[in-house]
């Protein structure tokens, strides 16, 4: 079939025009053309939607040098080609200096159609490329965005200390207005007492003794008060690798030193529980964080993961936009991998808990386990028979014995031995009392043991948090135990380590018992299925605009009549002027005014037989009152294929009940 193209061809001889367009279509293009030979001619028919540009190069009252400037002045981007028989070879390199797309001289055109396949491509990877840049500065924009307007104070500054750039936390903490602040220096504001000190900490972050710094400072706040700070430090480096600037973090703990200053005098127990406290409040502000910006970020990670799958899809394997594309989607994979970690670390992570019997699915483990250690470590499994059942989320155990894991490998670096356990525990209240976390019971256990190179009291005190690493540079991110440990409290059990520099380690995390029939996973509904089409209408809500066009797009493409809206006024209008069936409600969770629980209440009313898939970033489901196992849950970022299966499976009635119901 021919190669429909939309043609403007400027030129004076018709015995030359008809050559061209003879041309084109020998070269297998259906050109629909317009001849003009004036410069008002070729401004009535200069258009957007043009595919070719055809132009001679010198006419009596018009010329290529003159419509090329006329095209670049509207801001159109038209692949733009010169055919003539007068162009010399200093006017052609000139012209295609200026912009244009290729030459033809009129007694070759037989290189007309590749020159026009060319230049029509080429504009199809300029469109691309803008897609993509697009893309990185709205991500950008987000990121300033949640730098701005985050809860937790946070400052900018050059190798001098001097401030670059701040937040509105960190301009009222200290007293000073946002516009005030740049330009000052941090050892201004800090404490004279505690100056000295800041010099030897930031040359061991320069010098990449270490990658992340974190200590107790005062400060002076603008009237003179005195600011106890938990301050947080991390190098930036420029596309070289090399030192650029400083990002602080500041958290005010004056009220919570006052509060620890009181419980020195208690007893040991007491200093126990308040440096579990300090944890949970560094893991309840990453979770806020990573709440914060899951939302927004997490939209746009599913348009770049969608737009990259669609375009890839397009492509052909030879083609020299796949790798650029391609680049570009496994970051967009990287992204999402690191916020679920991030929400993870905050206990905002999705959850769908099961009742299960936990040696079932460590015996799965195992062969993977194996394979990921290698020859030279050792790893033994015992699994204690008639183990107690808990619940929790399958997914989630996989990932905490896997992080646990490579922990242990990590502190092995030649051989060594690794031993996976699991005991029903029966906790006295004298234990209860030591551990001020867990209530007397049955828990079942998994412990991770190795014979690496132990901690001593300092490092395990730190272990759990956040972004705190012993490793090298480059060599882990700080986040593996940490999402350990926001794994096991969002489950509602207990994690502790017990470790002797040189006699390796063991982690044990405590899990509640329940008495109800554990849940055999259904392998056949978790294989990936192809993308099923269908016929049903859908009432898509969605308040960020680039992703309910995408999302449009995938299900118009599967066959569905899709009703579009931006938020649930707009969505009840829809709902009630159609006239036929809804068969589906697929809604944002979190939207301005109205979320997407309250929309479903109201449309369920008058559609009773509409079904729900909800779509969010991070779990929101238990605020928004969502716990019914009948509803379906798309967590963002999703794929084309994943939405395609979804969506089939809330229409044909398929979910299984633990997939769809999430727990704080």
């Amino acid at each position: 079939m021919d190669i429909s193209l939309r043609l403007l061809m400027v030129e004076d001889n018709p015995s030359d025009a008809a050559l061209v367009l003879h041309s084109l279509r020998h070269a297998g293009f259906a050109p629909i053309s317009q001849l003009v030979d004036t410069e008002d001619g070729y401004r009535e028919h200069l258009t957007a939607d043009l595919d070719v540009i055809l132009c001679d190069f010198n006419m009596p009252e018009f010329d290529s040098v003159r419509a090329f400037s006329i095209m670049q002045e509207l801001n159109l981007d038209i692949p733009f080609i010169i055919v003539s028989g007068s162009i010399g070879e200093e006017h052609a390199v000139s012209a295609m200096q200026r912009g244009a797309s290729d030459y033809i001289i009129k007694d070759r055109m037989e290189r007309l159609g590749a020159a026009v396949t060319n230049a029509i491509e080429q504009k199809r990877l300029r469109n691309a490329k803008r897609q993509a840049e697009h893309s990185l500065r709205e991500s950008e924009e987000l990121m300033r965005n949640v730098f701005d307007y985050a809860n937790m104070a946070m400052v900018v500054t050059d190798l001098n200390s001097r401030i670059i750039r701040a937040n509105n936390a960190f301009a009222e903490m200290l007293g000073y207005s946002q516009a005030a602040v740049p330009g000052l220096s941090m050892l201004d504001l800090t404490h004279p007492e505690d100056r000295a000190a800041t010099d030897p900490r930031l040359k061991s972050l320069l010098d990449g003794e270490v990658r992340f710094l974190q200590f107790e400072k005062r400060y002076l706040h603008k009237d003179g008060r005195v600011l106890w700070t938990l301050v947080s430090i991390s190098l930036i480096h420029d596309s070289h690798g090399r030192p650029l600037q400083f990002i602080r973090q500041l958290q005010d703990i004056s009220e919570r030193l006052a509060a620890e200053e009181a419980l020195r005098v208690s007893e040991e127990s007491g200093k126990a529980l308040e440096e579990r406290f300090r944890q949970s409040q560094k893991m309840e502000a990453v979770g806020q964080l990573a709440a914060g910006v899951a939302h927004d970020f997490n939209n746009f990670l599913t348009i770049i993961l969608g737009y990259s799958d669609l375009i890839l899809a397009d492509l052909l394997p030879d083609d020299s936009c796949r790798e650029p594309i391609t680049q570009i989607r496994k970051a967009g994979e990287r992204a999402a991998a690191l916020t679920r970690q991030l929400l993870a670390v905050g206990r905002k992570q999705m959850m769908a808990p099961i009742v299960l019997d936990l040696n079932l699915h460590l015996a799965e483990l195992d062969t993977m386990l194996k394979r990921l250690l290698g020859a030279d470590i050792e790893l033994v499994t015992n699994l204690q028979s008639n183990l107690g059942r808990v619940k929790i989320d399958p997914g989630q155990v996989e990932q905490l014995v896997m992080n646990l894991v490579v922990n242990a490998r990590d502190a092995m670096p030649t051989v060594g031995r690794i031993v996976i356990q699991t005991t029903n525990v029966v906790l006295s209240e004298l234990q209860i009392q030591q551990s001020g976390e867990l209530l007397p019971g049955a828990y079942s256990q998994i412990s991770v043991t190795d014979t690496g190179c132990g901690m001593d009291q300092a490092t395990m005190s730190r272990i759990f948090e956040p972004f705190f690493t012993t490793k090298e540079i480059g060599k882990g991110t700080g986040l593996g135990l940490a999402t350990v440990f926001g794994i096991v409290k969002q489950s509602g059990g207990v994690i502790e380590v017990e470790s002797t520099p040189g006699m390796g380690s063991t982690f044990r995390a405590y899990f509640p018992q329940v008495k109800e029939a554990a849940k055999i996973r259904d392998s056949e509904f978790h294989k990936t299925k192809s993308p099923q089409k269908g016929g049903e209408t859908i009432l898509l809500v969605e308040d960020e605009e680039g992703l309910r066009d995408l999302a449009r797009r995938l299900l118009a493409a599967s066959g569905y009549k899709v009703l579009v809206a931006g938020n649930g006024a707009d969505a009840i209008h829809i709902c009630n002027a159609c006239e036929g069936e809804l068969h589906l409600l697929l809604t944002d969770v979190v939207m301005p005014r109205m979320s997407g629980r309250q929309l479903a209440d109201v449309l369920v009313l008058s559609r009773p037989e509409m079904k729900v898939l909800y779509m969010s970033g991070y779990d929101t489901m238990v605020r928004h009152g969502i716990l019914e196992a009948e509803t379906g849950f798309l967590a963002k970022p999703f794929t084309p294929l994943l939405l395609s299966q979804k969506v089939r499976e809330v229409l044909d009635g398929l979910l299984h009940p633990q997939e769809v119901v999430a727990v704080q």
